[in-house]
């Protein structure tokens, strides 16, 4: 079946104005062969096209990607996988789980300010992981943080 290049592009379109989405980035594959790599749309919303090499932000998208990486003993404890591995409580750096930090139940709060715009490197913020508090006992509710997805991506 031959791939429709100006019909996909067309189609792409119609669904960003039915969305009123202002613009994408699309790539369509085929074995190892890129057959389309292009945007459509304006990127600006008002005049600058989008194309192939147009960045987006993709917000917490990415945790389902991270997620779906994690090819480990998802209950096996961190340190076995990370043996530098430190939480500020003893108990929690021995048994937080890849499962823990995939379901936002490490007992790790957001701390955004800790990790934003600071400019460390992920081994660095791994190493600060210490110096953070736990504002409730592991496994014990529900709290997202973007830390536990770090932790995550630095296990695989």
């Amino acid at each position: 079946m031959e791939f429709q290049k100006e019909q996909f592009l067309s189609d792409v379109a119609e669904q960003l104005r039915v969305w009123e989405v202002p613009s994408a980035s699309v790539c369509v594959v085929r074995g190892d062969e890129v057959l389309l790599a292009d945007g459509v749309g304006l990127r600006d919303g008002k005049s600058q096209l989008a194309d192939g090499e147009t960045l987006y932000q993709i917000a917490s998208c990415s945790k389902a990607f991270t997620a779906t990486a994690a090819r480990l003993d998802l209950d096996a404890p961190v340190a076995e996988y990370l043996p530098a591995f430190r939480m500020q409580e003893p108990y929690a750096s021995s048994h937080l789980t890849a499962r823990d930090f995939l379901s936002h139940r490490s007992g790790l709060p957001r701390h955004e300010y800790a990790w934003y715009g600071t400019g460390f490197t992920r081994q660095e913020l791994m190493e600060n992981l210490r110096y953070l508090p736990l504002s409730a006992p592991i496994r014990y509710t529900f709290q997202y943080s973007n830390f536990n997805y770090l932790i995550a991506g630095c296990l695989i």
